[in-house]
């Protein structure tokens, strides 16, 4: 028989509250465990540790790196490089322009071309002579007369003619040599004569005039109370002989005159003498004296004592030669003070010709200290330096 058994009174054993309670604590601690993560939700800031690294996220594998291309330019760069040319420099400003220009690779220069350019720069005549000796302190314009050009001989071209041809002339006015020419100067001189048995006193000058043209003037003049004025003059020009006259004047009342035609190899007179062939290196009777100073300036060692120098002289009569003798050095106790100086002595040849002597100073660029000049007759005339000044 079923009985009914007593309604429960909502009381649960206590075990099973117990295996309840702790199955709900046991659910709690793993929801509590994991809802944070799950939900993002942050740590607080005391608890929280930052650690930094560097993170690529997809990166590509790494290419060669590509050299840089310029920036290409814009189209309206473009247009204005098209549209504006380039700015042309100032007439005025050519040198500068051309001083900040990159410098062109200097190209060799022919050797013949380089000959001709340092032949134009050169004069024709080029000196080759020693300087002359510093003037003694009394003359006033020598270092005037001293930086004179040299003119030096220039060689003498290649001889077309076969070698049986005759050898050249061993005179010593022939042989190739050195000039060293005075500049312009004027000399003057005491002069002392004697004329038909007369004693006389007078004045001397000599003038010389050597233009940038290279053409010359000389002029020497005596002159005496009751006696007159004599003048010899001459002109011409340099070369590589020394002094070319040109034409030569004798004056004295009347003036004869002889001319120079080297074209034609000869020399004619005023006074209708017959004329004379015309001889290389030819002087006149007043260039012969610069044309010795020349020659013995250019080379002094070249004309020791003894040493013979002949000279086609011509005077205003007739062309003759005159060889002058070195007689050497002499000191002369002049009108202008003392000096040294080197004779030369030119003896006659024939009965009527006249001695002259000459003292070349190297303090006045070798032109003459002291002439002196006698005629067959014994009339003589002696001047003596006395003072130098400007032509």
């Amino acid at each position: 028989m079923i009985t009914a058994e007593p309604a429960a009174t909502g009381h649960l054993p206590v075990g099973v509250l117990a295996g309840l309670t702790g199955a709900v604590l046991l659910a709690h601690l793993l929801v509590l465990q994991y809802t944070p993560a799950a939900l993002g939700i942050n740590e607080p800031v005391s608890t929280r540790v930052f650690t930094t690294r560097s993170l690529q996220i997809n990166a590509p594998a790494p290419q060669p790196a590509a050299p840089a291309a310029p920036p290409k330019p814009t189209p309206a760069a473009q247009q204005r490089a098209a549209v504006v040319p380039e700015r042309a420099p100032p007439r005025r400003d050519v040198a500068a322009v051309e001083a900040r220009r990159p410098t062109p690779k200097a190209e060799p220069v022919p050797a013949a071309a380089d000959t001709m350019a340092q032949a134009s720069r050169e004069p024709v005549v080029t000196p080759s002579a020693p300087a002359t000796s510093e003037p003694s302190a009394p003359v006033a314009v020598v270092a005037d007369v001293q930086a004179a050009p040299a003119i030096a001989a220039a060689p003498a071209p290649a001889a077309s003619a076969p070698p049986a041809a005759a050898p050249l002339p061993k005179d010593a006015a022939q042989i190739a040599r050195s000039y060293t020419v005075p500049g312009s100067v004027r000399l003057k001189f005491n002069a002392t004569g004697q004329r038909a048995k007369m004693n006389y006193s007078a004045a001397g000058e000599l003038v010389w005039l050597l233009r940038d043209d290279n053409s010359y003037d000389a002029r020497m003049e005596i002159s005496a109370f009751l006696i007159g004025a004599r003048v010899l003059s001459s002109t011409g020009h340099m070369t590589a002989d020394g002094l070319a006259p040109t034409r030569f004047s004798d004056k004295f009342r009347t003036e004869q005159a002889a001319h120079f035609e080297r074209d034609k190899g000869r020399v004619t007179f005023s006074s209708n003498a017959p004329e004379s062939a015309l001889m290389p290196g030819a002087q006149d009777q007043l260039s012969v004296f610069v044309q010795l100073a020349s020659m013995i300036a250019g080379e002094p060692l070249k004309y020791p004592a003894g040493t013979g120098i002949s000279i086609q002289t011509v005077g205003p009569r007739s062309a003759e030669p005159w060889v002058f003798t070195v007689e050497g050095s002499e000191t002369l106790y002049l009108p202008g003070g003392q000096m040294t100086a080197v004779k030369l002595t030119r003896n006659p040849r024939k009965e009527y010709d006249q001695r002259v002597e000459i003292w070349l100073a190297p303090a006045l660029a070798y032109l003459p200290a002291r002439i002196r000049m006698t005629q067959a007759n014994g009339d003589f005339v002696d001047q003596q330096w006395k003072s130098t000044g400007a032509p």
